[in-house]
């Protein structure tokens, strides 16, 4: 996808996405997935909620995520109780929802 600007589903196995830009407009994005590699930039999207649900996957968080209590840009799922991860990023307005069992999320 080149270019983001209100909302996506998308669902796979074995299936990377890609999303070139997203744009500060967007709502939703949800992906269900397994064995795969997503790249979401979420760099200019000023405010989210991003819900992630998965064992044995990376997240490679944004630098405008701000403090969450995990000093390290990469989170390891297998580090986390019941493999779920939330982060707030202001008000949280556009709602990030991505299941992905054995998958790279890079949120850079």
């Amino acid at each position: 996808v080149n270019k983001l600007t209100e909302v996506i589903q998308f669902d796979g196995i074995n299936a990377d996405c890609r999303i070139k830009q997203i744009m500060a407009t967007i709502k939703s994005i949800n992906i269900d997935n397994k064995y795969a590699t997503i790249k979401i930039p979420l760099k200019q999207v000023e405010s989210f909620v991003f819900n992630y649900d998965g064992l044995y996957s990376s997240i490679y968080k944004s630098n405008n995520w701000g403090n969450d209590g995990n000093d390290d840009n990469k989170i390891s799922t297998g580090e986390l109780s019941n493999s779920k991860y939330k982060h707030v990023v202001n008000t949280g307005l556009a709602k990030i929802n991505i299941k992905c069992q054995n998958c790279s999320i890079d949120c850079r």
